[in-house]
């Protein structure tokens, strides 16, 4: 049984599936005390189960706070088993194709118009423990996405693993010493200069 409860925070959970006579829970299954669990800001889509549970599988006792979430299938579980705010039931996330990242991460990132933009709870993201962005701040809430590039664009945090990033959007120094990523969207990418001399350090 684990200690501390299981966290799962912008993720993105897709195209899975179990199959079976007794098969729950294809994106999440949760069974008993030791899977008290909360899950924040992450996308469910296109998963499924055999028997019940297709993105989320809730049984008692286990607790769970699910906040800020889409899911192509309403979750399924017991009354009264934890804390359901602000999560979003649709079938149109809007995800690009699967891709691999910089990093080596295979991923999905949402679209221009996509119901994720913007949707995510900043109050959902964990503390940068481990330094991720090198600016020696470690209480900061996680500044980064999984492909390393700024986690919060726009007022509030991207559902899923990765946030949106705009076309044509400006990148400047952001004024520390730490290394800056230029990080570009599936398809050609372009780095434009304005008048004068332009420098790439």
């Amino acid at each position: 049984a684990r200690d501390t409860p299981l966290l799962i925070v912008n993720a993105t959970i897709t195209d899975n599936s179990v199959i079976g006579p007794s098969s729950y829970g294809g994106g999440v299954a949760l069974y008993g005390s030791s899977d008290d669990a909360q899950i924040w800001n992450s996308v469910f889509n296109g998963n499924t189960a055999g028997t019940d549970g297709d993105d989320v599988f809730i049984s008692a006792p286990a607790m769970v706070t699910l906040a800020s979430n889409y899911m192509s299938a309403a979750f399924v579980g017991p009354a009264g088993q934890g804390v359901f705010t602000n999560n979003t039931i649709g079938n149109a996330p809007l995800l690009g194709p699967l891709y691999m990242s910089q990093t080596g991460t295979m991923l999905r990132a949402p679209q221009a118009g996509s119901p994720l933009i913007n949707a995510g709870a900043a109050g959902g993201l964990p503390p940068d423990a481990l330094d991720l962005d090198g600016d020696g701040n470690t209480t900061e809430p996680l500044p980064i996405d999984a492909r390393g590039a700024a986690r919060t664009l726009g007022v509030a945090p991207d559902i899923g693993a990765v946030e949106r990033i705009l076309p044509n959007a400006p990148f400047a120094n952001d004024g520390d010493a730490a290394a800056n990523v230029l990080v570009g969207v599936v398809g050609p990418d372009s780095l434009t200069g304005r008048g004068g001399d332009d420098t790439l350090v």
